[in-house]
């Protein structure tokens, strides 16, 4: 189960919606699922989320129906989907969240790998500016080529250090995108 807030959740719904791949390793219908099972175990009656609970019995589970329900439940309780530019600095946070509990150096290149060169042009400029900054902590400590002009001291770097160093940049990012208030200002002034 996710302990991801409804919010959370909506940003990455929104963000999914806006890009897609990669983001759906983040975000899926069985997190809406498992929220509303959730809410129910904490004493929310709202019939709409006990429908959406129930759907995680079904076999296969159909996103489209999962999201009918929560858009109703979300018009009931008058709570509306997050902006891209404040889901875009969610997404971040919970990304630079899940490097910080990979396991391995080589979990952390893969999942650098698949987020680095998928943005190239977004509109919000602090989302852009840290997706550089991880591209470039891609460039320096996992494109390992040499050449005759390729030359990075990082690369000398143990793997252990390395693994270090990434982990101590995404708490900070992840710190900083934490303050719900900060993400709220960043989002509307771009």
């Amino acid at each position: 189960m996710s302990n991801l807030s409804l919010d959370e959740i909506l940003s990455l719904y929104r963000f999914n919606q806006y890009y897609g791949s990669p983001s759906e390793y983040f975000y899926s219908s069985a997190l809406i699922i498992d929220w509303a099972e959730k809410q129910v175990m904490q004493g929310d009656d709202s019939e709409i989320l006990l429908i959406i609970a129930s759907l995680g019995l079904d076999k296969k589970i159909d996103s489209d129906e999962v999201m009918t329900y929560l858009k109703r439940y979300l018009s009931e309780k008058n709570i509306s989907i997050p902006s891209i530019n404040y889901s875009c600095l969610v997404f971040m946070r919970l990304f630079s969240q899940k490097i910080m509990i990979c396991n391995s150096l080589e979990d952390i290149g893969d999942l650098l790998h698949s987020f680095v060169f998928k943005y190239i042009e977004f509109g919000n400029r602090y989302f852009h500016r840290i997706k550089h900054y991880w591209l470039f902590i891609y460039y320096d400590y996992f494109d390992m080529y040499d050449g005759l002009n390729c030359y990075c001291a990082e690369k000398q770097l143990s793997e252990a250090k390395r693994y270090t160093r990434i982990k101590a940049l995404a708490k900070r990012f992840y710190s900083f995108l934490n303050n719900k208030e900060m993400v709220e200002y960043l989002a509307k002034h771009i």
